[in-house]
């Protein structure tokens, strides 16, 4: 039995062919979208989505925040 397949029995014993979705969260926090973060943040998503992976994308670089001073 494969290290794999241990795994797979202890998450669920009820099924054999359980399969993994890998959930990814991407934060961004350049706030140019021409930036180098952000062209590396895009080449992540389409990689890891084209693996099959679940990918949000959080482009906190983006929010328009209200600072209070004094």
């Amino acid at each position: 039995m494969s290290h794999s397949a241990d795994i797979r029995e202890k998450v669920s014993p009820f099924s054999s062919e359980l399969e993994f979705m890998k959930r990814i969260v991407v934060i961004n926090d350049h706030p140019d979208k021409e930036s180098f973060n952000s062209a590396v943040a895009d080449s992540y998503i389409k990689a890891a989505t084209h693996a099959g992976a679940q990918v949000r994308y959080i482009p906190i670089g983006e929010l328009k925040w209200m600072l209070r001073t004094g």
